[in-house]
Formats: structure tokens, sequence, C-alpha cells
């Protein structure tokens, strides 16, 4: 498979030059520290090759946390180490803990700052273990190691921003652009009845992962030279508020599509209110908050016209489809007035900050897993707990080196569902590189005699191995041939090479990389199905906290933390195609979580007799998550009729706003964890009017 892909490889033109720019800069930094007589040259060469990206953005935070990073691992090996370095035990525990309580924070931060935790780990392995040779020059070795990592990190940002700089502004406004596009044209369908809600369902999820991917693109923005540099708070404002979209369109297209199937008198009117819902967002945007909560009343008023030819069950439905629309378009035109702000580059109108838009809390709801994050941290103490084991038992040189290789491949793979055929492929490459710096070592550099020679004869392997860099599926093989090859050679001067030293030097990154490979394979491994149950069963619990504790947070927070699991479910899709079902529950459950936030915020507005049934509903609601977190039976039969009662009570109250919206969220609870059940009975005493109030915002 590998070698099918690598024969398949051609290199486009933006590649070449993203890897001409990388091996410039490696030259560059290996020339600098050379010059300078650091002892380590090869790191700061090694160093280019981790943390090379196309993306000038997404290379300088990288660079910034690595060395911030580099420098917190190096101020710890100064100060904590030097009293244990003569004792092993204590000495291999200290950095083993460390190394994978780092890991475990890392893990925890979904921003570039998780790259300082993780740095500020291994880089106290990689200095402690070459300092046990000789304790007393552990400061010199900190220094050089700091001095080195800065050398290249500074090369490769300095080529990266002044030599055909690509910035991540350019793709993310396309990506938005087309997010845009997209959206509108689902929600086009939804109202022509094009598109099932399976469909929806489906798209719902695409535009989950999307924002996950646009996520991880735009908090890299302040680190780059571009007009979006200085609207990254917007641009997050933005990308966080796209995705709310989804519960919306969701619950339009299931009510439309019910619509249709309960008669064919509607069509007409959904049909016209598409037509004039596509005339009028193609206007233009919009500029003040009046115009943001303005829709056409001729719109409206189709759906008027709806409620007076329908009976109860059905208005019932157009009362939610009608939320449901007022809600996308309001939330879409805010959207497009945030994005007009973005690309003009002006700051977001107050009215719209303080609708909570750029709430920094949606930040913080983002999922973390600590289970998952324990595990990988367990994983890389416990082989660097291995390695040092064997390293002190047998007196081997070179052990240092495969615990420092150690300690590196058990952080850097760990977010991975299943690091070992990660790993595999390191292990495969580190063995190529060993024959690459055979043949470089003993048949090519005993005939190089200066640097720019040396260039030379580097310049094929290292461009062709870099421009393979930008793709993810030959990311795992050319990054650690291109480090492996860079720190092998271990190009200091052009003295003769020691073929024993050749052969340490290999075998101790071959054992660096197996040992991980074992603890990864027996803790950290898991496959894409359990990874995708442990969000779920995740969403189920946040739905709980919703149900049990008081509604503290803006609507949008609680969206975006059910949301992001959404957005983490779905790549894992392409790998294990049969949890298509559990994401697409989620999706609509992920819209009953929705309206059980409206019952709540209703609750104390309630009368009496109904706010006692929907509390004992919340309750249930509870019960029945509950029973699925314990893998028990639960009598969802007896929940469902519960609900039917409950709309039932509420249908027969007066007339009212509120007495509307209950209903509204009562429908949607009904349809979003039971859209297969039978059709809801009508009590058969006389009705009070429905349909007066035109949508609930959150």
């Amino acid at each position: 498979m590998l070698l099918q892909t690598l024969l398949a490889f051609r290199p486009s033109n933006n590649d070449l030059v993203f890897a001409i720019k990388t091996f410039l800069a490696a030259m560059l930094a290996l020339f600098i520290a050379i010059s300078l007589n650091l002892q380590n040259p090869m790191w700061a060469m090694g160093t280019v090759f981790i943390v090379a990206n196309p993306l000038a953005g997404v290379l300088s935070s990288k660079a910034v946390y690595r060395m911030l990073g580099t420098l917190a691992g190096a101020c710890l090996s100064i100060l904590v180490l030097p009293p244990f370095i003569n004792s092993p035990l204590p000495f291999s525990l200290i950095i083993a803990l460390w190394v994978g309580f780092c890991l475990y924070v890392s893990l925890l931060d979904r921003t570039p700052r998780s790259y300082f935790f993780m740095l500020a780990g291994y880089t106290t392995a990689m200095i402690g273990f070459s300092a046990v040779a000789d304790p007393t020059h552990l400061f010199d070795i900190s220094l050089s190691r700091f001095e080195e990592i800065t050398l290249g990190i500074l090369c490769a940002t300095v080529i990266s921003r002044v030599f055909f700089p690509v910035n991540i502004a350019g793709i993310l406004s396309g990506r938005i652009d087309q997010w845009f596009s997209d959206i509108e044209g689902n929600f086009k369908n939804c109202l022509a009845g094009h598109s099932s809600p399976e469909t929806i369902v489906k798209e719902a999820q695409r535009f989950a992962a999307d924002s996950t991917e646009m996520h991880a693109l735009a908090i890299h923005l302040s680190y780059e030279n571009s007009a979006l540099r200085r609207q990254t708070r917007s641009v997050q404002a933005l990308q966080h508020q796209m995705i709310l979209l989804v519960p919306a369109l969701v619950a339009l297209a299931d009510r439309v599509h019910t619509l249709k199937e309960s008669s064919l008198s509607f069509d007409n009117l959904l049909m016209q209110v598409q037509q004039q819902t596509e005339q009028f967002i193609a206007g233009k945007s919009p500029e003040n908050q009046t115009e943001l909560s303005f829709i056409p009343p001729s719109i409206l008023q189709k759906f008027e016209q709806m409620l007076a030819i329908a009976d109860t069950r059905e208005k019932l439905m157009i009362m939610s489809a009608r939320e449901a629309f007022i809600f996308f378009i309001q939330h879409f035109q805010t959207l497009r007035l945030i994005w007009q702000c973005v690309k003009t580059g002006q700051r977001l109108p107050n009215f719209i900050d303080q609708n909570g838009l750029s709430d920094l809390r949606l930040h913080r709801g983002l999922y973390r897993d600590h289970g998952v994050a324990l595990r990988g941290a367990l994983s890389a103490f416990l082989a660097i707990g291995i390695v040092c084991f064997l390293w002190h038992m047998s007196g081997w040189q070179y052990g240092f080196m495969a615990a420092q290789i150690t300690a590196v491949c058990a952080c850097i793979l760990t977010f991975l569902d299943n690091p070992v055929p990660a790993l595999a492929s390191f292990r495969l490459a580190s063995i190529y590189s060993a024959l690459v710096v055979f043949v470089y070592q003993f048949a090519i550099f005993p005939v190089v005699h200066d640097f720019f020679t040396l260039m030379l004869v580097l310049f094929p392997f290292f461009l062709i191995f870099t421009s393979m860099l930008p793709y993810p599926a030959l990311t795992g093989f050319a990054l650690p041939i291109l480090i492996n090859t860079a720190m092998g050679l271990n190009i200091r001067n052009l003295n003769e090479p020691v073929f024993g030293a050749y052969i340490d030097n290999s075998l101790a990154i071959v054992l660096g990389i197996l040992i991980p490979s074992f603890t990864l394979a027996l803790i950290r491994s898991t496959t894409p199905e359990r990874s995708v149950q442990r969000l779920v069963r995740s969403q189920w619990r946040d739905v709980q906290q919703i149900i049990e504790k008081p509604v503290v947070h803006p609507w949008a927070y609680y969206m975006r933390r059910l949301l992001d699991r959404i957005g983490l479910m779905a790549p894992r899709v392409l790998r294990a195609p049969a949890i298509q079902a559990d994401i697409s529950q989620s999706i609509m459950e992920l819209a009953g979580a929705t309206n059980i936030i409206r019952l709540k915020l209703t609750l104390n507005q309630l009368p009496e007799p109904c706010s006692q049934q929907v509390s004992q509903l919340l309750q249930q609601l509870w019960n029945w998550y509950e029973a699925r977190l314990s893998n028990q039976e639960f009598d969802t039969a007896q929940l469902l009729k519960h609900i039917d009662q409950l709309i039932s009570q509420v249908l027969l109250q007066p007339s009212s706003m509120l007495r509307d919206q209950v209903l509204v969220a009562l429908t949607g609870v009904r349809r979003s964890l039971f859209q297969h059940a039978g059709h809801y009975v009508v009590p058969s005493e006389p009705i009070p009017a429905l349909g007066e109030t035109y949508g609930w915002r959150g």
C-alpha cells in the first residue's frame, strides 16, 4: 500500500517550492551551527524538518511553542535533574513522570499551545539522557539544545515568511465561502423537499467536520502576516457560530419531509417559501440589528396559510418548521454580516458582541478526553521506564539515544486512535534512513570537502521526501525518514565516519521506536468504533448535565460542546463505515438537546400542572440517558407515552406564545428522539388556536 502511494506520488510546483525552501532553511541552520561550533548541529537541521509546514502561520505558531517548550524543558533539566543524575532509578522515574504529565496536559489542550507542553516534556528527556555520560555538562547541553533548536526555528520561520509565503487566510476564506454556499444550498433543498432527512443528517455531519477543520486553521491566523491577522477573534466567533445552523437545518428537513408525507396540499406553499427566501438571501447583506431580524412578511404569511389548512398534528409540524426556518434565516444573516466585517477588516458591531457571538466560553466548551490523555501519558511513562531499565542493565553506551527516541515517539503519535500503524511506518522509515545514512557516510561523504558540495549531494534526497510532507498519507513515512537521516548523518565536520557508531546509532533509533509501539498498542491503542462510542457517551453525559443543572451559559455554549463531538466523530467514518448509524443518531439527538434547553428555560413560566409534568419528563429523559450509559433496559414506550400526554395537556391550555413555545420544544424532543415512532394522537377535546409565536431564538 505504501509502495503504491510512493510510486503514484507526483509533487506539484507548490510542493517543490515548499521542499526547496525547507531544504535551504535546513542548510542555513546547519551552516550557522557549524560556523558557531555548536555541539550538535544536527538538532538545528532536524528542527527545520520537524516544524516545516507549507502554511506560514502554522509553521510560525509551531515554531514559537517549540522554542518556548524547549526553554521550559531546558530550565527544568537544570533546576531539577542535577541531584538525581547519578541515581538511575529516581532519575529515570522523574523524567518518565515529567514526560507523562506534559503529554497528558498536551492531549487535553486543543490549541497550538499543546505543542509547548509536549516539547517541555521530551526536551527534558533529550537533555537529561544526553547528560548521563557527563553530568558536569548538564548546563552546557541544555544551553546548546536551546540554541540549536532556536536556530533551526528562526531559519525555518524566516525562509518561510520571506520567500513565497503561503498564508492560511486565503485557504480559510475559500473554505468559509464554500461552507456558506453549501449550507445555503442544503437549506433551499430542504424547503423544496429535494433532500431527505437522512441526506441532511449526512450533510450535517460533513458541516461539523468542516467546522472542526476550520477551527484548527483559524487558531493559527494570529501567527501570520495576512489580511485576517487582526481578525482572529472575529473569525473564531464566526466559525463557532456557523456550526449552530446545523440543528436548525436538521429540524427543518425533518418537519418539511413529514409535512410532504402527510399531505400534498403544502407543496405549493413550501415552494413559494423556497423561491421567496432565495430572492431574499440573494439581496445585500444586512447592515444593522433591525435588518438582521427582518424576514419579509410575505414569507411568514405562507406559514400562516399552511396553518389555516392544517389539522392539529400538521400544525405542530408547521410551527416547528417555522421556528427552525426563522432561526436559520436570522442566524444566517448574522453570519453574513460577521463575514462581511471580517473580509473588510471592520470591527464586529456592538450588538453582535452583546449577543454572545464572540464569547470565549464557546472555546472552553471544546471536548477533552481525560481517559485517552491518561492512557497516552501512562504508555509514555511505561515506554521510557522499559528502555531505561534495558539501558542501565546492559550498560549500552548508546542507550541514552534509544531513551531519547522513545520519549519523542511516545509523545508525537499519541493523538491517533491507533498509533501502532504509524509507528510501524516510523520503524520502516528508520530502517530505510539507516541505509541512506550508510550510503552517505561511507560512499559519498569521503569525497565531499566543502559545504557547497555537501548541499549538492544532500539536495536530491531531501527534496524528494520533503515534498511529501504536505500529504497526510505520506507524512508518516516522509517525516521520520527526513529526521532520522538528518540525525543519523550527525554532520559536525567532514571527518571519517566510524562504522561502530553508525551501527549503534541505527539500533538505538529502531529500539526507540519499537518500545513505544509495544506500550501504545498495549495501553493507548483503540478502534474508531470505540472512540466514537466514547464521544457518544460523553454527549449523553452532557445532556444529563443540561437536564439536572441550571442553564447558566448561553445556548450556543451547550450546542458548541455537542457539535464539537460530532465534528470529531465524522472523520472516523472513513476508517469504520459501520459507525455512520451512531453518528446519525447523535446528530438527531443533538436537536433533541436543543429542545431540552428550551423546556428548561420555560419551566418556571408554566402553570403548576404543566410545570410539574415537564419536570417529570426531564427526569425521565435523564433516567433514559443514565440507563444507556449503564447498558440497562429502559421502557422507551412509556417515555414516548409521557411525551404525548404532555403535548396533549399543553395543547388544551389557553392560546399563548408560551404555550406554542413549549409545544414546539416537545414536538422537537419527540421527533429527535423517536423519529421512527408512530403519529401523535390528537386529543378529542376542543383545542385553542395554535401558531401565536413566530419562532424562538436560542
